[in-house]
């Protein structure tokens, strides 16, 4: 989907976000695993919403903050989700 976005059908792109951001949704939703998979996916999940035109500020501040939460999220995802959101806020949604 990034190769798409950045160099192809941005359409394409959009529609492979989607998928994968539904995909990881069952996987997190309602109970996020506790293992060390949970915020791996939870990045993962955050980054393809923040790809979705649709998504606001508020909806992606609610995935991450499921993320941020985890009780194993490493110093590094935490610093992943701050740029996925600093990144989302610069576009201007």
């Amino acid at each position: 989907a990034n190769y798409e976005f950045k160099y192809g059908d941005k359409v394409k792109a959009i529609e492979l976000y989607r998928g994968t951001a539904a995909m990881l949704k069952t996987y997190l939703y309602p109970n996020m695993p506790v293992g060390v998979f949970g915020p791996m996916a939870g990045v993962s999940y955050v980054r393809a919403l923040s790809m979705l035109p649709e998504i606001t500020l508020a909806e992606l501040e609610e995935a991450a903050k499921r993320v941020l939460e985890h009780k194993i999220c490493r110093d590094y995802q935490k610093a992943e989700i701050q740029n996925i959101i600093n990144s989302f806020k610069a576009k201007g949604k």
